[in-house]
Protein backbone atom coordinates (compact mmCIF):
# COMPACT_ATOMS: atom_id res chain seq x y z
CA UNK A 1 0.00 0.00 0.00
CA UNK A 2 0.60 3.56 -0.40
CA UNK A 3 0.57 6.21 2.53
CA UNK A 4 0.58 10.02 1.63
CA UNK A 5 0.65 12.50 3.67
CA UNK A 6 0.45 16.78 2.82
CA UNK A 7 1.57 19.81 4.72
CA UNK A 8 1.71 23.39 3.61
CA UNK A 9 2.98 26.29 4.70
CA UNK A 10 2.83 30.04 2.91
CA UNK A 11 5.24 29.31 0.16
CA UNK A 12 5.39 25.36 -0.37
CA UNK A 13 2.93 22.70 -0.85
CA UNK A 14 4.93 19.39 0.68
CA UNK A 15 3.75 15.93 -0.31
CA UNK A 16 5.21 12.53 1.66
CA UNK A 17 4.57 8.95 0.56
CA UNK A 18 5.26 5.65 2.33
CA UNK A 19 5.40 3.22 -0.64
CA UNK A 20 5.06 -0.14 1.05
CA UNK A 21 6.12 -3.25 -0.06
CA UNK A 22 3.37 -5.47 -1.71
CA UNK A 23 3.24 -8.77 -0.13
CA UNK A 24 4.02 -11.15 -2.95
CA UNK A 25 6.96 -9.12 -3.21
CA UNK A 26 10.13 -9.95 -1.82
CA UNK A 27 11.22 -6.61 0.38
CA UNK A 28 13.39 -4.66 -2.07
CA UNK A 29 15.35 -4.55 -4.37
CA UNK A 30 13.09 -1.97 -5.91
CA UNK A 31 13.46 -0.99 -9.68
CA UNK A 32 14.68 1.96 -10.43
CA UNK A 33 16.47 2.16 -14.02
CA UNK A 34 19.54 3.81 -14.16
CA UNK A 35 18.43 6.93 -15.83
CA UNK A 36 18.91 11.03 -16.48
CA UNK A 37 16.90 13.22 -15.00
CA UNK A 38 13.35 14.21 -16.60
CA UNK A 39 14.16 10.50 -19.05
CA UNK A 40 10.77 8.74 -20.06
CA UNK A 41 12.41 5.23 -19.00
CA UNK A 42 10.93 6.21 -15.30
CA UNK A 43 8.41 4.68 -16.49
CA UNK A 44 9.68 0.98 -16.64
CA UNK A 45 10.20 0.89 -12.72
CA UNK A 46 8.55 1.68 -9.75
CA UNK A 47 7.66 5.05 -8.64
CA UNK A 48 5.03 7.57 -7.41
CA UNK A 49 3.69 10.21 -9.14
CA UNK A 50 1.54 13.53 -7.89
CA UNK A 51 -0.34 15.60 -10.11
CA UNK A 52 -1.47 19.05 -8.99
CA UNK A 53 -2.90 22.27 -10.30
CA UNK A 54 -5.01 25.06 -8.96
CA UNK A 55 -8.78 25.21 -9.04
CA UNK A 56 -8.45 28.54 -10.93
CA UNK A 57 -9.79 28.06 -14.85
CA UNK A 58 -6.87 27.43 -17.49
CA UNK A 59 -4.77 26.13 -14.69
CA UNK A 60 -2.32 23.56 -15.93
CA UNK A 61 -1.45 20.51 -14.04
CA UNK A 62 1.86 20.12 -12.90
CA UNK A 63 3.01 16.59 -12.50
CA UNK A 64 5.81 15.25 -10.99
CA UNK A 65 7.01 11.38 -11.05
CA UNK A 66 9.85 10.08 -8.67
CA UNK A 67 11.47 6.44 -8.23
CA UNK A 68 13.09 5.04 -5.49
CA UNK A 69 16.68 6.37 -6.34
CA UNK A 70 15.46 9.78 -6.25
CA UNK A 71 15.03 10.14 -10.24
CA UNK A 72 12.58 12.40 -11.23
CA UNK A 73 10.71 13.57 -14.45
CA UNK A 74 8.02 16.37 -13.99
CA UNK A 75 5.95 18.40 -16.34
CA UNK A 76 3.58 21.17 -16.36
CA UNK A 77 0.04 21.08 -18.74
CA UNK A 78 1.93 18.03 -20.90
CA UNK A 79 5.08 20.07 -21.56
CA UNK A 80 7.91 17.67 -20.77
CA UNK A 81 10.57 20.54 -21.14
CA UNK A 82 9.12 22.25 -18.59
CA UNK A 83 11.00 21.92 -15.06
CA UNK A 84 9.92 22.88 -11.76
CA UNK A 85 11.09 25.89 -10.41
CA UNK A 86 14.64 25.99 -8.18
CA UNK A 87 12.77 26.24 -5.00
CA UNK A 88 11.30 22.85 -6.00
CA UNK A 89 12.85 20.05 -4.03
CA UNK A 90 12.55 16.14 -4.08
CA UNK A 91 14.33 12.83 -2.31
CA UNK A 92 13.46 9.33 -2.27
CA UNK A 93 15.02 7.01 0.42
CA UNK A 94 14.76 3.40 0.00
CA UNK A 95 14.35 0.66 2.91
CA UNK A 96 13.73 -3.28 3.58
CA UNK A 97 9.96 -2.55 3.62
CA UNK A 98 9.57 0.01 0.88
CA UNK A 99 10.92 3.56 0.00
CA UNK A 100 9.70 6.92 0.57
CA UNK A 101 9.47 9.92 -1.74
CA UNK A 102 9.34 13.48 0.06
CA UNK A 103 8.58 16.39 -2.84
CA UNK A 104 7.84 20.06 -1.95
CA UNK A 105 6.32 22.44 -4.67
CA UNK A 106 6.30 26.29 -4.48
CA UNK A 107 2.70 27.60 -4.65
CA UNK A 108 3.59 29.38 -7.92
CA UNK A 109 4.48 26.18 -9.86
CA UNK A 110 0.92 25.23 -9.36
CA UNK A 111 -0.32 28.70 -10.62
CA UNK A 112 -0.69 30.61 -7.00
CA UNK A 113 0.15 33.82 -7.03
CA UNK A 114 -0.06 33.48 -3.03
CA UNK A 115 -0.46 30.63 -0.70
CA UNK A 116 -4.21 29.34 -0.99
CA UNK A 117 -6.44 30.33 1.18
CA UNK A 118 -8.28 28.28 4.15
CA UNK A 119 -11.42 26.81 2.60
CA UNK A 120 -9.63 27.45 -0.99
CA UNK A 121 -9.56 24.57 -3.35
CA UNK A 122 -6.63 22.77 -5.21
CA UNK A 123 -6.67 19.62 -7.46
CA UNK A 124 -4.28 16.60 -6.85
CA UNK A 125 -4.26 13.00 -8.02
CA UNK A 126 -1.57 10.17 -6.85
CA UNK A 127 -0.78 7.28 -8.71
CA UNK A 128 1.84 4.38 -7.83
CA UNK A 129 3.21 1.36 -10.02
CA UNK A 130 5.24 -1.47 -8.14
CA UNK A 131 7.15 -3.55 -10.29
CA UNK A 132 7.56 -7.03 -8.76
CA UNK A 133 10.63 -9.69 -9.16
CA UNK A 134 9.24 -11.17 -11.65
CA UNK A 135 8.81 -8.18 -13.99
CA UNK A 136 4.94 -8.13 -13.62
CA UNK A 137 3.43 -4.15 -12.45
CA UNK A 138 0.71 -3.15 -10.92
CA UNK A 139 -0.39 0.34 -10.82
CA UNK A 140 -2.70 2.22 -8.30
CA UNK A 141 -4.35 5.58 -8.23
CA UNK A 142 -6.29 8.06 -5.56
CA UNK A 143 -8.66 10.52 -6.82
CA UNK A 144 -7.67 10.21 -10.79
CA UNK A 145 -9.47 8.83 -13.27
CA UNK A 146 -6.39 7.23 -15.73
CA UNK A 147 -9.28 7.54 -18.46
CA UNK A 148 -8.57 11.20 -18.50
CA UNK A 149 -4.37 11.18 -18.36
CA UNK A 150 -3.26 14.03 -20.03
CA UNK A 151 -7.29 15.58 -20.50
CA UNK A 152 -6.44 18.80 -17.54
CA UNK A 153 -7.66 18.64 -14.51
CA UNK A 154 -11.25 16.79 -15.24
CA UNK A 155 -9.24 13.57 -13.82
CA UNK A 156 -7.80 14.89 -10.59
CA UNK A 157 -9.71 15.30 -7.36
CA UNK A 158 -10.67 18.50 -4.99
CA UNK A 159 -8.31 18.81 -1.80
CA UNK A 160 -9.56 21.58 0.44
CA UNK A 161 -7.05 23.38 2.77
CA UNK A 162 -7.97 23.59 6.55
CA UNK A 163 -6.31 25.49 8.79
CA UNK A 164 -3.36 27.86 9.08
CA UNK A 165 -0.32 27.82 6.47
CA UNK A 166 2.81 26.07 8.65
Amino acid sequence: GTLVWLRRNETHLFIGAECRAEAKRESGPFHAPAIRQDDPAIDAGDWFEVTAASDAAGAAPLRVRMDPAGHVLDEKGGESAWNLSCEARAAAQAGKRGWTAEIAIPWSDLGFAEAPKEGQALRLGFARRSVAPDGSAEQSAWLMDPRKRGHGLEGLGHAITVGKNR
